[in-house]
């Protein structure tokens, strides 16, 4: 199954139709999302998901469905193994992901949550990392962009980030991260 989907997800790329590759990105993320035993070492061994990262670039936006869908098997990726989550900081998701919060759709920008904070989740070293990258400052512009009618889900998406970011030993230096919680404390008052 696995290897069909790779050989579709790849025609459907050389082709450039978007559209179909939207739903191949779908089938893929149905998958991999299987709650017993995900099979993220065998969608990995295709080869696939470097492109999959590449399609989460600015020039693809205006196709929400393939955002959404690359996103999400993102998300599933970082949700393993410490290997898998090393596998993506080195293919340099992060700052795609950190990318995603200027999205349009609050789906796509809460899959970035998701996987930001199943990567600052997994080790202290990629909190770091995060914290290195600016996350503070992303978050903050992500948080004074809504309004009072986002949903309860993606504001517990929020928290959940940011206290991956704060948590750990050693604790992260309290100025990295004093900003975004006065903030967030201000946001939710």
């Amino acid at each position: 199954m696995m290897q069909d989907l790779s050989i579709s997800f790849t025609n459907a790329l050389e082709s450039g139709d978007l559209d179909f590759l939207a739903e191949v990105a779908e089938c893929l993320r149905k998958y991999i999302s299987r709650s017993e035993a995900p099979p993220l070492l065998e969608l990995i061994n295709t080869r696939i998901v470097p492109q999959i990262i590449e399609l989460l670039d600015p020039k693809f936006y205006h196709n929400e469905k393939l955002m959404y869908e690359c996103s999400w098997i993102m998300t599933n990726i970082a949700s393993g193994e410490q290997k898998y989550v090393q596998y993506l900081v080195d293919l340099d998701l992060i700052p795609k992901a950190l990318n995603l919060f200027s999205h349009p759709s609050l789906q796509v920008k809460e899959n970035a949550l998701w996987i930001l904070a199943n990567i600052a989740g997994e080790d202290i070293s990629y909190r770091d990392l995060l914290l290195e990258r600016d996350i503070v400052m992303h978050v903050k512009n992500l948080l004074s962009g809504l309004d009072d009618t986002v949903e309860e889900n993606f504001l517990v998406q929020i928290a959940w980030l940011i206290s991956d970011l704060v948590r750990g030993n050693p604790y992260p230096e309290f100025e990295q991260v004093n900003y975004l919680l006065s903030y967030s404390l201000n946001f939710i008052e």
